[in-house]
């Protein structure tokens, strides 16, 4: 079974809604809570997780409110590397401009020779994702100040990852080509504050 959430503090986001529903077939999970990232996106999940087998192969889709451009197919080809590799735990669609280039990807350089690019830092975007869910892991919700912000939330879920699963492989589905509008809500002056909180987590200071 694949569940798609959008993780979103917005009252409604219908358009996004209607245009998954539309492409995929899959009504998703809408949040709508005027919470912090983390928060959302572990209420999306724990909506989520009533129809999960929690056998760590439930395979989840996180898609922003600002993504746009989805097509038919647009699920399967986000979530076919999953089938070829068994030690894949996260996809990433490839993020777009409007003009049809690359989109920032935190610090990967785009190689679209590949129909799969592998990351090697082991660690994706959230923008739109599909991950392998193991119930045992959830957003860490310290990562908001009085329950608002988002940054380093996505971050600090691929480390959570990757401290229970020493071969967990991470990837970006270049077929799956979504524009991201990379509207940056809620995060501003709270980057600073999450970027130090991860990095006392993780002993990286």
């Amino acid at each position: 079974m694949i569940q798609i959430i959008v993780p979103t503090c917005k009252a409604s986001v219908n358009s996004v809604r209607n245009q998954i529903i539309q492409t995929s077939g899959i009504k998703p999970i809408v949040t709508c809570k005027a919470v912090s990232a983390p928060t959302n996106r572990n209420f999306g999940l724990s909506i989520a997780l009533k129809n999960c087998k929690q056998d760590g192969n439930d395979i989840i889709i996180m898609c922003d409110d600002d993504i746009k451009g989805f097509y038919e197919g647009w699920v399967n080809d986000l979530t076919k590397p999953f089938f070829d590799d068994k030690d894949l735990v996260m996809i990433s669609a490839r993020l777009m401009h409007d003009n049809n280039t690359p989109g920032v990807m935190m610090d990967i350089v785009p190689d679209l020779s590949v129909d799969v690019q592998y990351v090697e830092t082991r660690a994706l975007p959230s923008a739109c994702i599909a991950f392998k869910w193991d119930c045992r892991i959830w957003f860490d919700e310290s990562f908001s100040v009085n329950n608002k912000g988002s940054g380093f939330e996505d971050l600090d879920f691929c480390w959570q990852i990757n401290a229970r699963n020493k071969n967990s492989k991470y990837a970006i589905a270049n077929k799956c080509k979504l524009i991201h509008k990379n509207e940056q809500k809620n995060q501003g002056s709270y980057m600073q504050i999450f970027h130090q909180k991860f990095k006392r987590k993780w002993g990286l200071d």
